[in-house]
């Protein structure tokens, strides 16, 4: 029986990692493809800025981030440029008009 659970939670471990790898490179990726548009001139710093987008079960740290609006440049609560907050996170962000 503890080998058995061991074994699930080393399974669960890896599962959670490898999510965590993939939003965290998706999220990389579309700060690279927002600074890209800021850089050719699609997008201005001066009118856009970014939200906090928390999941519905999520943790009290994030949920008071939820919906937070900030220039792009300004970081959240806590120092934190960009989701995600801490391990397991599966916090986004959206762009905004400010």
């Amino acid at each position: 029986m503890t080998k058995d659970y061991i074994r699930e939670l080393r399974r669960r471990r890896g599962e959670l990692i490898a999510k965590q790898e993939l939003w965290e490179a998706m999220l990389k990726t579309r700060i690279i493809l927002h600074k890209h548009l800021f850089l050719i001139g699609k997008l201005d710093k001066n009118n856009i800025g970014k939200e906090w987008i928390a999941r519905k079960n999520t943790c009290k740290y994030c949920r008071e981030l939820d919906g937070e609006i900030r220039q792009w440049d300004d970081t959240f609560k806590g120092k934190i440029k960009f989701p995600t907050a801490h391990v397991g996170c599966m916090c986004l962000y959206r762009l905004v008009s400010i």
